[in-house]
């Protein structure tokens, strides 16, 4: 394991590096999260108040911490100028491992290996612009972020987020939405 501060980075002050968190962490594990990313903001869903409040002071880090279902109510205009256009070499993801030893690991992706999962999952697997989506595997995680909704947004497909995997419910989303794309673990198909 290195250091995440020993990574050969590109980081710009106006770039957000995305760490998605599981909404099942536990305070500690956030706090984890927080102090090894070295996050300056930590944005949360309502529900999860009270756990990130108590990571994040955890932590000993001072992020400014904010809900979400705030900041689009906020939002001055839907979509804001862009005033930065990363580059390939900035960095984008930081994902965190399972931690099968000790605690997780961040694993950091930069804009170029992204993108180009993303082309080439695209390519093979024959997603295609009017595609519809259902997201039912974590985003969180590199597969569902990564290999559907990065791919998927690259090529403007609709992106329809379940709550939770429920079989039955599912089943109704796929057919209400007119779902033509479902990525799912095993034991979901079973």
């Amino acid at each position: 394991h290195r250091d995440l501060h020993s990574f050969p980075t590109r980081r710009s002050s106006d770039l957000a590096i995305l760490v998605p968190g599981n909404p099942r962490n536990a305070p500690p594990e956030v706090a984890h999260l927080v102090r090894d990313s070295g996050a300056m903001i930590v944005l949360y869903a309502p529900e999860l108040a009270d756990v990130v409040t108590r990571g994040v002071a955890a932590s000993g880090a001072t992020p400014q911490v904010l809900p979400l279902d705030g900041l689009a109510a906020e939002a001055s205009e839907p979509h804001p100028p862009v005033t930065h256009q990363p580059a390939e070499s900035d960095d984008a993801l930081l994902l965190y491992t399972s931690g099968t030893t000790g605690a997780p690991k961040g694993a950091l992706f930069d804009h170029h290996r992204a993108l180009w999962v993303a082309v080439n999952v695209s390519g093979t697997t024959g997603y295609r612009d009017g595609d519809r989506t259902l997201h039912v595997a974590p985003l969180y995680h590199a597969a569902q972020l990564v290999l559907v909704l990065i791919a998927g947004t690259a090529l403007a497909m609709t992106h329809v987020v379940a709550p939770r995997f429920d079989p039955a419910e599912v089943a109704t989303m796929m057919e209400r939405e007119r779902i033509s794309l479902f990525f799912g673990v095993p034991t979901m198909y079973q």
